[in-house]
């Protein structure tokens, strides 16, 4: 048997850290009230949770800067659009069919008043209620 460089084409896979984040509104929102609130999150895709003009939270992940996503958590919470959020830098494989997120390694649950403390360790979920 004969074996052509089609048998041996390896699939590429990539790993790192991107953000997962969960938003929960303070109060709903319309989709373009929601979709304005985030505008800031730049580059991630976005799955929002509820109805056309009740949206009550939002779903980010992709790749963002930190000191960025940091930004944007502290002007969410302090300004009062946010009243929580679960997020942190997860684990993932990336191959040409397919994407997983790997488990979070620790949770780390914080007020949302200690915004200080959410420094984005790789593999944390940091909670803020």
């Amino acid at each position: 048997m004969e074996v052509t460089p089609n048998d041996l084409k390896k699939e590429f896979s990539q790993r790192g850290f991107e953000l997962d984040a969960h938003l929960k509104f303070a109060s709903e929102l319309t989709q373009a009230h929601a979709e304005e609130a985030i505008k800031g999150w730049t580059g991630l895709t976005s799955t929002f949770y509820g109805e056309a003009d009740r949206i009550r939270a939002v779903r980010l992940t992709g790749d963002i800067d930190r000191d960025l996503a940091r930004q944007e958590l502290r002007k969410g919470l302090e300004s009062g659009l946010l009243r929580g959020a679960e997020l942190g830098f997860r684990a993932f494989l990336r191959s040409e069919r397919s994407f997983e997120f790997m488990p979070w390694l620790k949770n780390r649950v914080l007020k949302t008043t200690d915004l200080d403390l959410v420094d984005f360790w790789d593999g944390i979920k940091y909670i803020l209620e």
